[in-house]
């Protein structure tokens, strides 16, 4: 009975291994060029004692292994327990103090200085302003006060200066007073162009 059951048992291994075999080929033919046949041997096979080595070699269940225990939390920290820092004064605290950063300053850019040929039109006054003289100036002799002006290319007055004195310093400030409000045509050029030149103006004195 024993070698029966043996024996059915190795035709059905045999006829389960044929099957996988030729499916296998069979698979992988019909993805593969096709080859030249090649000649097969036949082999015999001792299919009841493959069974027994088979059965011999099945490897025997592992006992289950025991999973690692979870360590316990560890445990807050009771915040009572906790020191309280004291707070630093606030003249404790150093703060660093950085040293102001001075700007470069601007370059200062000359005006090129253009040069001029003679003069070819003289300045004119388009604007005239006259002094008034204080009250407590004394009657004088003079009747002018001679001023020497710079008249700028924006017909703007310029340096001024008292080539002729009244005698009483009120009388030539407001006398130059007057003058720094006057406006006047620039002297021009051959090629018409604006030029600097400094003129006599004789500034009259009427005392009231």
């Amino acid at each position: 009975m024993a070698c029966t059951l043996r024996w059915r048992k190795a035709i059905a291994l045999s006829i389960f291994v044929h099957l996988f075999f030729w499916g296998v080929v069979g698979y992988v033919s019909a993805w593969q060029p096709v080859s030249p046949v090649v000649s097969e041997k036949t082999v015999e096979l001792d299919l009841v004692g493959m069974a027994d080595e088979v059965a011999a070699a099945e490897p025997e269940p592992l006992p289950p292994q025991p999973q690692p225990e979870e360590p316990p939390p560890e445990p807050l920290p009771d915040p009572e327990a906790i020191p309280e820092k004291e707070p630093i004064p606030l003249e404790d605290v150093k703060v660093p103090i950085e040293p102001p950063v001075e700007k470069p300053a601007a370059p200062v850019v000359a005006k090129p200085q253009v040069k001029h040929g003679p003069m070819a039109t003289p300045p004119s006054v388009i604007l005239k302003v006259d002094p008034v003289y204080p009250s407590s100036a004394r009657p004088t002799a003079a009747k002018y006060v001679v001023l020497k002006v710079t008249i700028q290319e924006d017909g703007l007055p310029g340096k001024i200066v008292v080539v002729g004195t009244s005698g009483q310093k009120v009388l030539d400030e407001a006398a130059i007073a007057s003058l720094k409000k006057w406006r006047f045509l620039p002297a021009k050029d051959g090629e018409g162009i604006p030029m600097p030149c400094y003129t006599i103006v004789r500034v009259p004195i009427v005392l009231k």
